[in-house]
């Protein structure tokens, strides 16, 4: 059975320690396999999720792949799929791109795009 996109962002975050208590604050966490390494850098501040305005921590998640592969998300990818909101992959000429605004304070609204198609497939060897 081929994991969903909502089930490798879950898998994400059994890996990382600001979603899991039981795993420690460490620079980086390794998969169970040694495949895979979830890198998580939450900043000062928050994003609000633009669906319902769930206020959300900022930063940014790195998934590296042993071979070299790599997927950054934004964590309120994390909420949208805790709540069942779904997942804004975009379909355009950037197939597999993640899209979605965010909004800080100071900042105003922002729109971030980062490439998630492989995030599948480097967390089905985790």
């Amino acid at each position: 059975m081929v994991m969903t996109l909502e089930e490798a962002i879950m898998k994400v975050a059994q890996l990382d320690p600001y979603q899991n208590v039981n795993i420690p604050f460490t620079p980086y966490i390794t998969s169970p396999s040694g495949k895979v390494t979830v890198e998580p850098q939450m900043t000062r501040g928050f994003a609000f999720c633009s669906i319902c305005n769930m206020v959300t921590g900022d930063g940014s998640i790195t998934v590296r792949h042993i071979d070299g592969r790599t997927v950054e998300f934004h964590p309120v990818l994390y909420h949208y799929v805790k709540v069942g909101h779904p997942v804004p992959v975009a379909a355009n000429r950037f197939d597999g791109v993640v899209s979605w605004k965010y909004g800080r304070r100071i900042l105003g609204e922002e729109e971030k795009l980062n490439n998630i198609t492989l995030l599948v497939d480097i967390m089905s060897d985790a």
